[in-house]
C-alpha cells in the first residue's frame, strides 16, 4: 500500500529566491491558512498557518522598520550572517523565518 500527501509535491529550491520563499510564498500556501503549522510540546499552544505567517511579517517589518517609527533598520544581504539566541520554544520560528525573509540574494 502506497499513501499519498492530500497535499502538492514541494517545488524545487532552484525556482524561489530563498528558503523563506520556498516555504512561505509558494503559490498553494494561500489554500491553507488553517493548516496547524505549530504545537509547542511543553504548553500544547499551536498556531495556524496564517497566525505564524502574520507573526513572521510583523517581526520582520519591526528589524526592517525605520528607527523613527520603533524599527531596528537592519538591513541583510545573503553575505551576511544571523545568529539568533533564544530558547527552544514556538517563537524561535517566527525569529528564524523573520530573518530569513530580510536577506535579499
Amino acid at each position: 500500500m502506497i499513501l499519498e500527501s492530500p497535499y502538492p509535491s514541494i517545488p524545487e529550491p532552484s525556482s524561489f529566491q530563498n528558503y523563506y520563499s520556498w516555504i512561505l510564498e509558494r503559490p498553494e500556501v494561500g489554500q491553507w491558512p488553517n493548516y496547524l503549522a505549530y504545537i509547542e510540546g511543553g504548553t500544547g499552544k499551536s498556531y495556524r498557518l496564517r497566525h505564524f505567517i502574520q507573526r513572521v511579517e510583523d517581526l520582520a517589518g519591526a528589524l526592517a522598520g525605520p528607527e523613527a517609527r520603533g524599527g531596528i533598520n537592519l538591513q541583510m544581504d545573503t553575505s551576511e550572517m544571523v545568529g539568533i539566541l533564544s530558547e527552544n520554544n514556538i517563537v524561535c520560528g517566527f525569529r528564524l523565518f523573520a530573518a530569513l525573509g530580510l536577506m535579499t540574494p
